[in-house]
């Protein structure tokens, strides 16, 4: 049982969490983590898995802090990853043995459990497992990116459905099986 029952002070949008009780009881519980981007989108702070290298006199951990002059726009929280993308479309990845994967030219992030889908700036679509070793891989997203649909225009991530996207502009959902997790 991981979760320890303390929240940091402060507010924060942009949640995301992992882990929680699965079968309605809080021991069958596999990380119990909770993220969340600041209110001046500068840092990302977890809480609740008190097994992750968190002192008593640490709100937050992990953290990540974006670089200077860079503001997060989304967090994605795994069961073994805390990945946050920024506004310059820089995409850190921060695993449980305490190492720090970066990928560029990102748009737009979704996830849960153990992946993490991302679309790219030029509107490819990929998708890497999230295992605690995945950041000591050269690559995070060890596979080719992949075009999205032609009919979804500008399309984005369905949070919580891998492989699906949709358009803003027709509200069009469009799942292809072969890339549903």
């Amino acid at each position: 049982y991981y979760h320890d029952g303390k929240a940091p002070s402060g507010l924060f949008s942009h949640l995301s969490f992992s882990g929680f009780p699965r079968s309605g009881h809080p021991t069958n519980s596999a990380s119990g983590r909770g993220c969340g981007i600041d209110l001046e989108k500068e840092r990302i702070c977890c809480w609740g898995r008190a097994d992750f290298g968190r002192s008593a006199n640490k709100e937050c951990s992990p953290t990540l802090t974006a670089t200077p002059g860079q503001k997060f726009v989304a967090v994605v929280n795994s069961e073994t990853h805390l990945c946050g993308l920024d506004d310059s479309g820089d995409l850190y990845c921060h695993d449980d043995s305490g190492k720090i994967h970066h990928v560029s030219n990102i748009r737009e992030i979704a996830g849960s459990g153990y992946s993490i889908d991302a679309i790219t700036s030029e509107y490819e679509y990929l998708r890497a497992g999230l295992f605690i070793t995945s950041c000591a891989s050269k690559n995070l997203f060890d596979s080719s990116p992949e075009q999205i649909p032609a009919e979804i225009d500008a399309p984005a991530l369905v949070e919580g459905l891998t492989g699906c996207f949709w358009s803003a502009a027709t509200g069009q959902i469009r799942c292809d099986e072969h890339r549903m997790g």
